[in-house]
């Protein structure tokens, strides 16, 4: 197994994961509004996203180098559609109670059915639609045309970007659901969903008209 490969792609994995994004964005939404499991759940979809974007840029490089532009127009529109969605709902909960308190509008937030399994879809489609994923993806495993990995490489990659990507979102859901940080953003929960949403809608209506 090529070791010092394996390490630097982790290790550009790591930079892409820490820099501001959708994901984040949604797992800081989901978090604060519906609690740590959900956060936790938001992370797991997210790192099976990613373990499907490496399984497929190491078993299938060349069949997708034939069909990217297709693809990444079919990702572009589902994707920024997605996004939007996410933003809109959330912007439509943050004025259905704007006249609320903070408490209120806290405990409002909290009544509104998001399951585990629903969490677990926003992460992993909001991933696996997200078109500068591909790209991303693409650019860092077309490195690999010119370093052949074997089949257990491949497998340690494919398990390492999804627990790297689970453990830094589901850190991110632990921290945020931390007593004293939960106490503080509670009374900031109706600008973090609002503002949080405004982003999701951003970021699909730059990812449609990019």
């Amino acid at each position: 197994m090529n070791v010092a490969f394996t390490l630097s792609i982790f290790a550009v994995h790591i930079v892409a994961l820490i820099s501001p994004g959708p994901d984040f964005t949604l797992c800081l939404k989901n978090a604060v509004s519906f609690g740590k499991k959900a956060g936790l759940f938001t992370a797991l979809g997210f790192a099976i996203g990613v373990g499907i974007h490496t399984t497929y840029m190491l078993f299938g490089f060349d069949l997708l180098q034939s069909y990217l532009p297709l693809v990444l127009k079919l990702m572009k529109w589902c994707g920024a559609a997605y996004l939007c969605y996410l933003g809109i709902s959330g912007l439509f909960a943050f004025f259905k109670y704007q006249k609320e308190s903070a408490n209120a509008f806290s405990a409002k937030v909290q009544k509104i059915e998001r399951g585990n399994l629903a969490c677990f879809g926003d992460g992993l489609l909001t991933n696996l639609l997200n078109p500068k994923a591909v790209i991303f993806f693409v650019s860092v495993f077309a490195v690999i045309q010119n370093n052949p990995v074997n089949t257990l490489n491949k497998i340690v990659l494919i398990i390492g970007m999804a627990f790297l990507t689970f453990c830094w979102f589901g850190f991110i859901a632990f921290m945020l659901n931390r007593p004293l940080v939960l106490q503080k953003l509670k009374s900031w929960n109706r600008a973090i969903i609002g503002i949080s949403s405004l982003v999701l809608l951003i970021f699909g209506l730059s990812i449609l008209f990019a």
